[in-house]
């Protein structure tokens, strides 16, 4: 069932049996199922008060109807410690006690009431805040001292440890504190704090996106939030670094493209050209609101280089000079209405891509440049016309002329008589010339 929150919940039964003033704390909603509440208790040198967890009913017919009540004996305060009690996670059937002064963590189990483990001290700086979720069988615990653990909520083995690491000089923590963690489609979502900051604001607060399975960073953004809020895909946060409200998600995207030449012949290569930008409606702004810097029309970037990118159009970062586009498909529809790919090509850091390609066949060609979308980018397509004509019939080659018959003996054999006499001449001359005195 799907609540209208703008109604709110309410409930109005009586409890069966009745419950104590002391012992009416609430621990853990589940709709329409149960809710689960109790009290820490005391176990210190002014000895044991031993604490409650209940279970009340949330089904039709039965509201308020007490499932059970049990009592445990909580870890020891002795020395002055303080114990809060935590989560209260029905799914894996365990409840959990915190001491900020040891940075130490206990979890009991629902059934037995007995302690299932205890963890070993957290960071020091954690004395300042310790925090806790429940998500998928593990206890993710954040705080003051940078980390963020997940332990295996039956054994308190911890699964992976991520760690906010200082940028330079920038934090006197060690780690840079975080909060705020989020959960959503198997991903963390946690940002840098401190509870007093002064100006001017560290420069190592950013916005973190965890994988909720390993503990690895999937991205991060130079961001410092006061708080979180994830609806309809996309994550929005004030930042205080330029008290702007930013929305991060995938953004829409517009592919444009051209071919060249437009009536080619057979044998000849066509050039695709185009474009894959952005659309997304917003961008930077100056202290009056006014948008200096609009994303509607910037490159689309490949998602790995989009930290980067993004802290460079709004965070006054050096432009990336290594950065890539997307990758766009050329595909054709030729005059036999055959339908395949041409070719595969990754657009720039200014958005631009070319591709080349020889058609197969005569006729008209309807040229689609395809982006398939990305983690960042919605996907887009954009189509274009070209002309083949049949290769044009070569020149036949000059037939050579006919010799004649007088071409071919007479003329040879006439050279040949001249050049005889000549000799002939040539020889008498000189005969004459040696018989002179």
């Amino acid at each position: 069932m799907t609540y209208d929150g703008n109604n709110g919940y309410s409930l109005n039964v009586t409890i069966s049996p009745p419950l104590n003033s002391d012992l009416t704390t609430i621990r853990a909603i589940r709709v329409d199922d149960a809710i689960y509440g109790g009290s820490t208790g005391r176990n210190n040198e002014n000895g044991v008060v031993q604490g409650v967890l209940w279970k009340m009913s949330l089904k039709k017919g039965e509201e308020g109807r007490i499932l059970w009540n049990k009592t445990f004996t909580p870890p020891s305060s002795a020395g002055g410690l303080t114990i809060s009690m935590g989560q209260v996670d029905p799914e894996d059937g365990a409840f959990f006690f915190e001491c900020a002064q040891t940075r130490e963590r206990w979890a009991y189990s629902m059934e037995t009431m007995q302690q299932l483990w205890k963890s070993q001290p957290e960071s020091q700086w954690n004395f300042y805040g310790m925090s806790e979720d429940i998500y998928e069988g593990k206890l993710i615990t954040w705080g003051y001292g940078g980390e963020l653990l997940a332990y295996n909520i039956t054994t308190g083995k911890i699964v992976w440890n991520y760690t906010s690491l200082p940028v330079g000089l920038e934090s006197w923590y060690g780690n840079t504190p975080i909060s705020g963690a989020l959960f959503c489609d198997d991903k963390i979502y946690i940002f840098s704090t401190e509870h007093s900051p002064s100006m001017p604001y560290r420069r190592d607060a950013l916005i973190r996106c965890i994988d909720a399975n390993t503990g690895k960073q999937l991205w991060n953004v130079t961001h410092w939030a006061i708080n979180l809020a994830i609806s309809d895909g996309y994550l929005v946060a004030l930042n205080y670094y330029d008290n702007s409200v930013y929305c991060y998600g995938k953004g829409p995207s517009a592919t444009t493209v051209t071919a060249d030449p437009k009536v080619s012949v057979l044998g000849t290569k066509v050039l695709v050209e185009g474009t894959v930008t952005d659309q997304s409606p917003g961008g930077r702004q100056d202290s009056s609101g006014k948008l200096i810097v609009p994303l509607k029309g910037t490159p689309a970037i490949a998602d790995e280089y989009m930290t980067p990118w993004m802290e460079y159009l709004f965070a006054q970062r050096p432009k990336p000079t290594d950065a890539k586009g997307v990758e766009v498909t050329i595909y054709v529809l030729d005059p036999n209405n055959n339908y395949y790919e041409v070719g595969k090509t990754t657009s720039d850091i200014t958005g631009r891509f070319a591709c080349d390609f020889t058609p197969e066949v005569p006729g008209k060609y309807q040229i689609i440049a395809k982006f398939d979308g990305s983690k960042s980018y919605g996907p887009s397509m954009a189509t274009t016309y070209i002309t083949v004509d049949e290769t044009p019939p070569q020149s036949p080659s000059p037939t050579p002329a006919t010799e004649s018959l007088a071409d071919t003996y007479f003329v040879p054999a006439v050279a040949s008589i001249l050049v005889a006499i000549i000799i002939v001449g040539a020889v008498t001359a000189l005969l004459l010339l040696r018989k002179r005195p």
